[in-house]
């Protein structure tokens, strides 16, 4: 999937969910500042409305886990904003970063 996704990248840098699917790779992997570029670059090229709970609850344990308290925040809001009966924000409110 990271090769796919790499290529693709190279023709459409700007596709939100390129660059989700790269961050959720790198995070899979515990590569968090990998992890936490491609979600840098999310936050530029996508419509935080139309971001589902699942990539946003992503973009919140990256930057928890590379200690980015405003950005976790940020994310958090939207979260919150856009998906609050959602299971993805019960778990950030249980704190459940790693589950």
């Amino acid at each position: 999937a990271e090769k796919y996704l790499l290529q693709a990248l190279k023709f459409a840098p700007d596709v939100a969910v390129t660059n989700a699917g790269l961050a959720r790779i790198y995070f899979e992997r515990r590569d968090y500042a990998r992890a936490g570029f491609f979600i840098t670059r999310l936050s530029k090229v996508a419509r935080m409305d139309g971001l589902t709970a699942d990539i946003l609850w992503l973009a919140i344990r990256v930057q928890h886990h590379v200690g980015d308290t405003a950005a976790e925040a940020a994310w958090a809001t939207q979260l919150r904003r856009h998906h609050a009966g959602s299971p993805e924000y019960a778990a950030y409110q249980r704190g459940a970063f790693d589950e």
